[in-house]
């Protein structure tokens, strides 16, 4: 059996709000005591973070305690993105075992921390395992910590998330567990035992072009499309006031990446965004902030609001088609804190649609700088996404 509850508080105090937001997640639940807990807070409560994870860890009993800080929380009661802001996961399980970790220091040490957490999984797996990280966004290389983390792991593991955020570099985001809180650095809850999880990735921008093969590269920087400057294709693209200003253009057009380079199909929920992050307008080249390979195909990606809601509820309506004889028991949902500015705070609706097509269903959600999704079975990581994740029942 699986009981999970979620509990939500807007109150000023910090240990006020931290007991009121246990006390909800555990009533809904109808539990005495949680097995774990996943606690999501806003910068507000930022001045007392020990004193927040021991109240959670009071209230509910729970052994093992993991969460960050938010410039946004959501629970499918609750959103709070302006003000203080707790939101409280508590599970009791038979069935579904939950480890929370927290490593520091994880910039520049990426390979190490991921390996510390893959043989933590490997050692504690049993069954079927989910993998929840939330990093600190400015210090970690994303692609050498999923591979680290899966060079130690057992076997294929899902790896899910959100970076944490925070308002300035004076109030950095925060990760902790029951063993503390620090910046800089991961935390997060691996899932294992009996049950059955399916994740759904919306993204925010979309393709303008059709698949372009990278046909000269170095480093960051794409030199050829198809054999022309990359610029001369964006400039077909280009319309309105800023035609003739190509490097105003990076505010909007990004660039669009398969998670396998091989595949040259780009369709919602298959590729990951990139920023353009420098033009050239000696050689019309272009600059992202990863490696390209020759060979690989790339399109330009724009932010569409409208077309983002539409697929949002196509995802969702998705999920609770195929979960229809196992509905879940909870869900985690990582939204990009970038997108309700993009879409003047339309992205509300998110909540609004989860709620519609799973309405009983306990959810936590975090406004992150950064998700973390498979793509047909590739972890990738993600900017400008909403990633909702389910867990159900097992299979019988």
């Amino acid at each position: 059996m699986i009981q999970v509850g979620v509990g939500c508080s807007t109150e000023d105090n910090t240990m006020e709000a931290a007991a009121e937001a246990s006390r909800l997640a555990m009533a809904s639940a109808g539990i005495v005591r949680a097995d774990f807990a996943i606690v999501f807070t806003t910068p507000h409560h930022r001045t007392d973070y020990t004193g927040l994870i021991e109240t959670v860890g009071e209230t509910t009993g729970a052994p093992h305690l993991s969460g960050c800080s938010g410039v946004g929380v959501q629970t499918h009661q609750d959103e709070v993105d302006r003000g203080p802001g707790i939101a409280v996961m508590a599970v009791d399980s038979d069935v579904l075992h939950g480890y929370t970790f927290l490593f520091r220091d994880l910039n520049a040490r990426e390979e190490t921390v991921g390996h510390a957490i893959g043989e933590f999984t490997r050692e504690l797996n049993r069954g079927v395992d989910l993998l929840t990280l939330l990093p600190d966004h400015g210090s970690f290389h994303a692609a050498r910590l999923l591979t680290s983390i899966e060079e130690e792991s057992t076997g294929p593991i899902t790896i899910i998330g959100g970076c944490a955020s925070g308002r300035d570099h004076e109030n950095p985001p925060v990760q902790f567990s029951e063993k503390g809180a620090s910046s800089g650095a991961v935390s997060g809850l691996y899932l294992t035992g009996e049950f059955m999880h399916t994740s759904g990735i919306c993204q925010t921008c979309h393709p303008v072009s059709g698949p372009l093969i990278v046909t000269k590269a170095e480093g960051n920087r794409v030199l050829e499309l198809r054999g022309r400057p990359p610029m001369e294709h964006l400039a077909q693209i280009i319309k309105g006031p800023v035609s003739n200003v190509i490097s105003h253009a990076v505010d909007f057009i990004k660039l669009g990446l398969t998670a396998d380079p091989a595949s040259t199909e780009l369709r919602s929920g298959n590729y990951v965004v990139r920023p353009i992050t420098e033009v050239s307008g000696a050689d019309g080249s272009l600059s992202t902030n990863e490696p390209i390979l020759e060979g690989q195909p790339l399109s330009f990606v724009v932010v569409d609001p409208k077309k983002a809601l539409a697929e949002f509820e196509e995802m969702v309506q998705a999920l609770s088609v195929s979960l229809t004889e196992r509905p879940p028991r909870f869900g985690f949902y990582f939204n990009s804190a970038s997108r309700r500015e993009l879409f003047a705070r339309s992205m509300n609706k998110d909540i609004q649609v989860i709620r519609q097509y799973f309405p009983e269903m306990p959810l936590l959600g975090l406004s992150s700088f950064g998700e973390l999704a498979p793509i047909r079975g590739i972890n990738s990581f993600h900017t400008l996404s909403g990633i909702l994740t389910l867990v159900s029942d097992a299979e019988a």
